[in-house]
């Protein structure tokens, strides 16, 4: 076993395995300290305007260029969609089916 390497059975040791249904983070997500995002606010339309600046910037690099348009796009437009493909046999009927039933209150129609 090289130096470096840890036996994993003293790392789990102690630990407990999550119940099913069980979340790992209860606490959810920290929350935003209100003072910092009012900073950061404030502080958008400069960072609008540089990152426009950026792109009509001849002596900048062409990747942060890139970069700012992707920035300013995806932010003033919104990312693109993105395609997913289904296959196989699964109904997935068999597993909407009852909750859109239960949210409609009535069975979704037929196509």
């Amino acid at each position: 076993m090289a130096k470096n390497s840890v036996n994993n059975s003293t790392r789990t040791r102690g630990l407990k395995p999550f119940k099913p249904g069980q979340s790992g983070n209860l606490r959810g997500r920290p929350k935003t300290d209100p003072e910092i995002k009012a900073l950061f606010k404030g502080a958008t339309p400069e960072a609008a305007k540089y990152l426009i600046s950026l792109i009509g910037n001849p002596k900048a690099r062409p990747a942060d260029r890139i970069k700012a348009a992707e920035v300013i796009i995806d932010h003033g437009i919104g990312k693109a969609a993105q395609e997913i493909q289904v296959t196989g046999e699964r109904n997935f009927n068999i597993v909407f089916d009852p909750i859109l039933k239960e949210e409609l209150g009535a069975a979704p129609e037929a196509n």
